[in-house]
């Protein structure tokens, strides 16, 4: 019944985050509970309407929880496009790659238009720099302030929601030539400063005890700081399957307990009335757990790690007062309390990893872990940690590539020496260091040491397990139908292994899961064209009646630590359903336009490349790619070329003669259409490109226009638009972008002509599909594309 209530609850949640709001979700909670009341002496009908109303709780929780507190005094009523003062105390610190960081900061004052307001609420600041501040510091700043938002686009890591999560909706920028300054006359002592001030002082000395390859590795066994871990060792990480390795979680735990248990058994023991009074193992899993809370905060008290101390607690609760739980049940308890207190963790991929782990664990004990470990010690041990590996990654693998896209063959072998040298070996050394640390950094310094060099080898032995054929694993980008397969048949695996009157069920859902696999792809029969939100760059996916997927530009942030191709455009790919591209299109070789291609080339099956310039001008990265993939290139001469022309798909490309032109100038412009209904998508062309392109006009009507260069006043607005006067129009720009696109004069010329313009910035990613007699104007929102309601445009 736990397992029940548990469901419910989480569908509950879940079913809220595709909706706009609770609604009458509330009232039907309250009928539920009061019916439940009355129904009591009814069982069945009362197990209905208790999980009925645990539902709506969760339905109705959901929606409070990841919008802003409405008090005026709250900082997100400062956001503003203008550098501002605010005063505050720092909570908490994390390092990033590149030596930056982000520090999540408490506002107390802020100055707006010479006057200083009270505030409150939370701010993360990026910075680029590594700030010399601690939790409990006194900062002052200045920075722009930004709602927390996400882009818009289908597949992406609900970034909004993450940081509501933490209480955060407000961030901000810190660049070194307007750096933190710190109000705090002495900084905050260790006693006093309680566990965000320990975590920080463990992190300072471990970098000075380390290498800089080194110190990242330790600080994550220790004290959970992974943000700055090396990309390699990441990656390697990933594809040999041992990236939990890295994040605190019921592994820490379950070692630091056990030593915790040996060490006071053994002087437990020694005391005639302490055993007389009660045995160790009813008192001492409660005696621990305050050390394990203490390791919680220390570590930054992350989702698995709360997971963990639950199960902890619970277990040493029910040991106290000598009461038989099955695992599962403790498990199931320890979720549904933290769900409780705390709704929001469901949708965070630490906790679903780590619930997932646990219960495929639980789900061979007995079958399988019971019975490997009646056999000789050297094959049962062995053949024990090779099932727990199997089962882990069984029930983690769809969320894996749910999360992360990603999948690793060999996590079951690599895990089965990786797991023993990291929890004996490197674990126990970094937390005993710790521990050393305020009595002795030398000997701190050499445990350390001693787990980076563990750690050495459990990556010099991955780099050659992993150099084996078909083991290193990669990203894989599979449709939704493909993923709920995938789940199906994993925990059908798991569920086999249960109880013999139930395997005829799970052996149909093997196959039902099989069946979703090997699902072919239902071919489009429409013409439609998605804009995805990208920010400051472009990225669309054409979609032809005759079943072709064009991918054009994938878009490309400034930045090192963000790829819009991996991030965004390939999420979006596998989220619409589309594992096969027909072309690839570069409208022209810019950045923004053309980063997020790289990894779209590296991991999709590509059939060819389409630009309009020659192979020599293609950035270096994407010519390299298209040659070890293979992937032919046709570059399109001057003028239109029909590529498609029939009763259901005008298909064509321009390319502006070559002459004095600049790089936007010579973009790829392609145009589809029906006859009778019409996309122009003009790339980054400028106002000779637009006289070229009047001048040799498309082949059939325009009534869907892409505006070009993200709405720049270059590309002669006020004689492109009123020539081809079309129905809507869209455009492709970042959120408070500082070029000031579009330009008011493109948007004052479009509202002359009474044309709708959806811009990505404010509509997030919008589809357009041909009809039988007109588009249909389609926004992405909680999840689905929906139709755009004209007045919010």
């Amino acid at each position: 019944m736990l397992n029940f209530s548990l469901l419910a609850f989480a569908a509950g949640l879940i079913c809220a985050s595709f909706l706009d709001s609770s609604g009458p979700a509330p009232y039907f909670g309250v009928c539920c509970a009061a019916l439940f009341f009355f129904s009591r002496h009814s069982t069945r009908r009362s197990v209905f309407l208790g999980l009925g109303c645990l539902f709506f709780v969760g339905l109705s929780l959901y929606p409070p929880l990841v919008q802003p507190p409405h008090s005026d005094r709250h900082i997100i009523h400062f956001c503003k496009d203008t550098l501002q003062e605010i005063e505050g105390r720092v909570l908490r610190v994390e390092r990033r790659a590149f030596d930056r960081a982000f520090v999540d900061v408490e506002c107390q004052k802020i100055k707006d238009h010479g006057q200083t307001f009270l505030t409150s609420g939370k701010v993360r600041l990026y910075t680029q720099y590594r700030p010399a501040v601690v939790p409990g510091d006194r900062v002052r700043f200045q920075s722009k302030l930004r709602h927390v938002c996400n882009f818009g686009t289908p597949g992406e890591f609900d970034w909004a929601r993450h940081l509501a999560h933490q209480k955060i909706y407000v961030t901000g920028y810190i660049s070194a030539k307007r750096p933190l300054s710190t109000l705090s006359e002495t900084p905050p002592s260790l006693l006093a400063g309680g566990p965000p001030v320990w975590r920080e002082w463990l992190n300072q000395h471990i970098d000075d005890a380390l290498p800089s390859c080194d110190a990242p590795l330790v600080r994550a066994l220790v004290t959970g700081s992974k943000g700055d871990l090396p990309e390699e060792v990441k990656r390697l990480a990933a594809q040999g399957g041992i990236s939990h390795l890295f994040a605190i979680s019921g592994l820490h735990f379950g070692i630091l307990a056990y030593a915790l248990y040996l060490l006071l058994r053994f002087f437990y023991r020694r005391s005639e009335r302490l055993m007389l009074w009660s045995p160790p193992g009813r008192v001492l899993p409660l005696v621990i757990l305050p050390p394990l809370g203490l390791y919680l905060c220390l570590s930054g008290n992350g989702l698995a790690t709360g997971r963990a101390f639950a199960v902890a607690a619970l277990a040493a609760l029910m040991l106290y007062q000598q009461r038989r739980v099955r695992p599962q049940d403790l498990l199931s308890s320890a979720l549904f309390i933290i769900l409780l207190l705390d709704p929001l963790a469901l949708f965070e991929p630490s906790l679903q990893l780590s619930a997932a782990g646990a219960f495929g664990i639980l789900l061979i004990q007995r079958p399988w872990l019971k019975r490997l470990g009646r056999l000789p010690r050297l094959l049962g041990r062995p053949l024990q940690l090779l099932a727990v590996s199997i089962a882990a990654s069984l029930a983690t693998i769809p969320l894996a590539l749910l999360h992360f896209h990603q999948y690793a063959p060999a996590a079951p072998m690599s895990n089965l020496w990786a797991v023993p040298l990291v929890s004996l070996g490197s674990v126990p050394l970094a937390l005993f260091g710790a521990f050393l640390a305020p009595f002795s950094l030398t000997g701190a310094n050499y445990c350390w040491q001693g787990a980076a060099a563990v750690l050495h080898l459990v990556f010099a032995g991955l780099q050659t397990f992993l150099a084996m054929p078909g083991l290193a694993g990669d990203f894989l980008y599979l449709r939704p139908i493909q993923t709920c397969g995938i789940f199906l048949f994993c925990w059908s695996i798991l569920l086999l292994t249960g109880s013999k009157h139930k395997r005829g069920l799970f052996l149909s859902l093997t196959i039902l899961g099989l069946s979703l696999l090997a699902a072919p792809k239902q071919n489009n029969q429409q013409l439609q064209i998605t804009m995805l939100s990208v920010g400051q760059g472009e990225s669309m996916i054409l979609q032809l009646p005759d079943g072709r997927d064009l991918l054009i530009d994938g878009g490309g942030l400034y930045s090192s630590t963000f790829d819009t191709g991996e991030r965004l455009v390939a999420p979006a790919l596998a989220r619409l359903g589309i594992d096969h591209l027909n072309a690839v299109v570069l409208s022209h070789p810019h950045p923004d336009h053309y980063r997020g291609l790289s990894h779209i080339l590296q991991h999709f099956p590509v059939d060819e490349f389409w630009c309009s310039v020659p192979e020599t001008d293609l950035p270096e990265e994407i010519d390299f790619l298209l040659k070890q993939h293979h992937i032919p290139q046709v570059c399109f001469p001057a003028g239109w070329q029909i590529l498609t022309d029939n009763l259901k798909l005008q298909f064509a490309a321009f390319v502006p003669k070559p002459g004095h032109l600049t790089v936007n100038d010579r973009s790829l412009v392609l145009y589809a259409g029906d006859r009778q209904h019409g996309v122009l998508l003009t790339g980054d062309i400028e106002a000779e490109g637009v006289r070229q392109l009047l001048n040799n006009k498309p082949p059939g009507p325009v009534d869907l226009l892409k505006i070009p260069h993200h709405g720049s006043r270059y590309s002669d607005p006020e004689t492109l638009i009123p020539t081809l006067q079309p129905q809507f129009a869209f455009v492709s720009l970042g959120k408070g972008n500082p070029f000031g696109f579009p330009h008011f004069q493109v948007s004052s010329i479009l509202a002359a002509h009474d044309i709708p313009l959806l811009r990505t910035d404010r509509d997030g990613s919008v589809r357009f599909v041909l009809g039988a007699l007109d588009w249909r104007v389609e926004n992405w929102k909680t999840g689905f594309f929906i139709d755009k309601i004209p007045s919010d445009w």
